[in-house]
């Protein structure tokens, strides 16, 4: 699976690695930002359990009990501290997300309980139940956040159903319309909800909508486009394609505890403009 994707990157002009490194609104490779990489190692010590993060400063000390394993607390060390050190120096000049390092947290998967020991590994069980719970409780019953860290997402995820029903009802006021939206994981998601592909994203940020998205084949048609209020997904993002925007609608959006936590627009884009 490896080569096709390296391949398509090539003739892409490295596509995957533009979207992460420059086309994302944060970079900014001649300003290094500290603040940027210190958001990055708090974020990332705090959910992979600040129990394991402390247990690593125990490696130089921990003495193997045979060659092999002498061997895997060498490997998963520098696995760990290559991939931490690497993003750190990205994160200067790209907001870096924890996940990023997901190899640095698989590589110390084969040695976690000796890093943690029996006494404590119950306190990184514990830690981890208590922030799978949250994100749970924020994707099921209403939004919260972990000591004053949001998922932004997590309000927007909600809803779906009920705007998905009010764009169904908008296009047809409006035939021949196509669909869009001004964020390309909206796209994902109303083209889920209504099992319909053919989602435009116009989304300053690039992604595999650009590469699949027959531009020229909706030329001068109009839009029912899906936009909020957030700093990245305004109608703005939509409006220089078209010939003018007029807001259809607002679809407040409300958790499972019935308190209003996100606003959707639906908006109507006249003439596109096929760039």
């Amino acid at each position: 699976m490896q080569a096709p994707v390296f391949y398509w990157n090539i003739t892409e002009g490295m596509a995957s690695f533009r979207f992460h490194l420059s086309d994302r609104p944060s970079a900014n490779w001649g300003t290094p930002r500290v603040n940027q990489v210190i958001a990055y190692l708090v974020t990332m010590v705090v959910l992979m359990s600040p129990v394991l993060f402390l247990s690593l400063f125990r490696l130089p000390w921990i003495r193997a009990t045979s060659p092999t394993e002498g061997r895997a607390l060498s490997l998963s060390a520098t696995i760990y501290l290559a991939s931490t050190l690497a993003w750190a120096i990205i994160a200067a000049y790209v907001y870096v997300y924890f996940h990023w390092n997901i190899v640095a947290y698989a590589g110390l998967a084969p040695i976690g309980y000796r890093l943690l020991g029996r006494r404590v590994v119950w306190l990184h069980a514990a830690f981890g139940l208590f922030v799978i719970t949250i994100g749970m409780l924020s994707y099921t019953i209403t939004p919260t956040s972990l000591f004053g860290y949001r998922d932004l997402g997590a309000a927007a995820s909600y809803g779906w159903p009920t705007l998905a029903a009010r764009v169904k009802a908008q296009q047809q006021a409006h035939l021949g319309s196509f669909l869009a939206t001004t964020r390309y994981n909206y796209s994902a998601q109303l083209g889920f909800q209504l099992h319909q592909i053919d989602v435009a994203a116009f989304n300053h940020t690039p992604s595999q909508n650009d590469y699949w998205w027959d531009k020229t084949a909706h030329a001068g048609r109009d839009a029912i486009i899906i936009a909020d209020a957030a700093n990245e997904s305004r109608i703005a993002e939509a409006q220089v394609h078209f010939a003018a925007v007029e807001k259809l609608e607002d679809v407040p959006v409300t958790d499972n505890l019935g308190n209003v936590i996100w606003t959707f627009e639906i908006w109507l884009g006249r003439g596109y403009s096929g760039d």
